[in-house]
Order: C-alpha cells, then sequence, then structure tokens
C-alpha cells in the first residue's frame, strides 16, 4: 500500500514531532521556552497538518494547523492559549495513534474486500475510486445491480486466497479484488427492486454494509436497514469515506453477526 507505507516509514518521525510539541506545552507552562523551541513546535505541527491531510485524517490535520497557528508569531501565549494547546495536543496524539491502527489494518493480511454503493453520483465513484487505488486496493466499478453476480466470483475468490494461501507464492501473484464500487439511483429501488437487491447482496455469506447518504431521512435509513446496513453515514464526503472504510477493516464486523466482513457505502 503506497500511502501505508509512506506512513509507517514517517511514524518515527510523527510521533518525534507529537513529543516536540509536548515538550512546548511542558516549558510554557513552566515559563521555560527558549527562543529555537518554539519555531521547532511550529515546524512539527506545521509537518504534522500535511501528513495527517495526505493520510485522509482531516480532523487531525485541522488540529495540527491550529497549534501551528497559536504558536507562529512573536506574541506572547496567554494561559488561555495554554490551555487551547493542551486539549489540542490531547486531540492531536488520539489522531496520530488512529492513523497507526489504519496503517496496521491497510498492511494485514486478512483485511477483507468491500462492496461501495454511490447513489447515482458518477463524480463520487470516480474520487473514491481514486482515492482507494491510492491506498493500493484493487478497485471495480458496476454502472447497475445487474452486474453484481459477476463480480461476486472474484470477490469471493480474492477473500479466500487471502484467507487459505495468502502465504504461498501463488496466492501472492493472484489478482485480487478488494471494492467493488456500484452507482445506483435508491430513489428508483420500490419494494420489489429493493428485495431483489437485497437478495442478491445476500448470495455472499455475511456481506458487511455501511450505507452513506446525502439524504439522511427516515425513508432512506429503514432501505439502508433493509439492505442490512451496519452504520448510516449522512453526506460524508471522500475523506469521511475512506476513514469509516479503514476503521471497520481494521476493527472488522461484530463476530457474532458476520463471518467475513466486508463493505457497502451507500449514498442514498
Amino acid at each position: 500500500m503506497a500511502l501505508a507505507s509512506l506512513w509507517q516509514s514517517a511514524q518515527s518521525q510523527h510521533l518525534e514531532r507529537l513529543t516536540r510539541l509536548k515538550r512546548m506545552l511542558q516549558a510554557l507552562r513552566q515559563q521555560q521556552a527558549t527562543d529555537n523551541l518554539r519555531p521547532a513546535a511550529v515546524r512539527a505541527a506545521h509537518s504534522l497538518a500535511g501528513a495527517l491531510g495526505i493520510f485522509g485524517l482531516r480532523s487531525g490535520s485541522e488540529v495540527a494547523g491550529s497549534i501551528e497557528q497559536i504558536l507562529t508569531g512573536d506574541a506572547p501565549i496567554t494561559a488561555t492559549h495554554q490551555h487551547q494547546l493542551a486539549q489540542l495536543i490531547s486531540i492531536l496524539e488520539a489522531e496520530l495513534h488512529q492513523g497507526i491502527s489504519l496503517t496496521q489494518s491497510l498492511q494485514s493480511g486478512s483485511a477483507d474486500p468491500l462492496l461501495i454503493i454511490v447513489d447515482d453520483d458518477l463524480p463520487l465513484v470516480a474520487q473514491v475510486a481514486q482515492a482507494l487505488a491510492q491506498q493500493g486496493l484493487q478497485v471495480q466499478t458496476a454502472l447497475d445491480e445487474t452486474d453484481l453476480p459477476d463480480l461476486w466470483t472474484p470477490l469471493m475468490e480474492s477473500y479466500q486466497a487471502r484467507g487459505v494461501n495468502e502465504r504461498t507464492p501463488a496466492a501472492s501473484e493472484a489478482t485480487t479484488l478488494d471494492i467493488i464500487l456500484l452507482n445506483l439511483t435508491l430513489g428508483d429501488l420500490n419494494r420489489s427492486r429493493l428485495r431483489q437487491l437485497s437478495q442478491v447482496i445476500n448470495q455472499v455469506p455475511s456481506l458487511l454494509v455501511l450505507v452513506c447518504s446525502q439524504d439522511s431521512s427516515l425513508t432512506n435509513r429503514v432501505k439502508a436497514t433493509q439492505l442490512g446496513s451496519q452504520a448510516f453515514l449522512a453526506n460524508p464526503d471522500v475523506a469521511a469515506v475512506l476513514k469509516s472504510v479503514f476503521s471497520v477493516r481494521s476493527h472488522g464486523p461484530d463476530a457474532a453477526h458476520k463471518s467475513w466482513p466486508s463493505m457497502m457505502i451507500s449514498r442514498f
């Protein structure tokens, strides 16, 4: 995984930058901040803002940017600013550890394939496909639910290859399928089509479902439930979709409910 490898290689640097920020906060509280400590902390926050943004952790990037903004310049850092810094650094630390967890999930040989359904939004399909491909994932696109059965076989073969023969040379050379992107208009799904789509989805054992929609109405939430959704994300952007994908791949489904996880993201 290209970005996962990049994060892994720079992980120790990210943690060292976090340490610099903590050191700066401690020095401020003890009134022992030196002339070179503050510029170093500014550079550390700036670097973390960029790194977290590249990996898709937008909230962490924004937190690091806020820290940089407080520290930039020569104006005295007040007690109020110190309190803000303490809160922001605590949040940033949590975001960094989340990034580490996501990296581990991406590099895990047991990570499972996903099904992503996008509601009538081809530009979003393209954006999500590109973002996932940048993570080193193999993506296939379907423009109608009738295309799904033809993709179930490679999806299952990918899962079986990883679960049974992931360490064999043949498995490492085999073509895998990580993601299926399905563009679909949920509004066109009447009760009959919704039932048919649910039956198609159920052909794949224990498919994990995540629903994302611009419209969070009760009607759409009910349809999502009928399709077996595990969660409903209201009007997410690409970064939020990626974060949810990596989180689910990292933690997996409820073992009592699913035997092998995949994901459906539906922007209903």
